[in-house]
């Protein structure tokens, strides 16, 4: 959102790793939530679809 995150810490921070893992594991924690609602939603629109047919 905003690029003062990464470039605000210290080079010689410790702190960095954790928060680059943190921000992978949302990342990717984010992607299979939304590919998880995507699914939900087709399979919602395939049920209702079986169901006027």
């Amino acid at each position: 959102m905003d690029n003062t995150g990464a470039r605000g810490w210290k080079p010689e921070s410790h702190h960095r790793g954790a928060e680059t893992a943190i921000r992978t594991v949302a990342f990717v924690a984010g992607g299979m939530l939304a590919l998880m609602l995507l699914g939900i939603v087709a399979v919602t629109l395939l049920y209702a679809v079986a169901l006027q047919s």
